[in-house]
């Protein structure tokens, strides 16, 4: 990642806490890069206990499909669709 890039990151982290959704953001090697205040305060993880893990290792087994065709498709379109998925 460039200089900038993390510039950019530290900039809108601010914003993104402030949401009254639950954002995550997942690497494009499937693990968690980031998550909200709001996702802290709602399901009581630890910014610490999620970074770096794998996304479907936190995905309820039910909704692991949607998650998965989900993923499949990312790669094909500059912005992934919004999804809802259970933990």
């Amino acid at each position: 990642m460039a200089e900038d890039d993390d510039d950019n990151a530290w900039t809108v982290t601010p914003v993104l806490d402030e949401l009254p959704d639950h954002v995550f953001a997942i690497g494009v090697d499937g693990t968690l890069r980031y998550i909200n205040q709001r996702v802290v305060e709602v399901l009581g993880w630890a910014r610490e206990q999620v970074g770096g893990r794998a996304v479907l290792d936190l995905v309820h087994p039910d909704d692991l499909n949607i998650a998965l065709a989900s993923i499949a498709t990312v790669g094909d379109k500059p912005v992934g669709d919004i999804i809802t998925l259970r933990v």
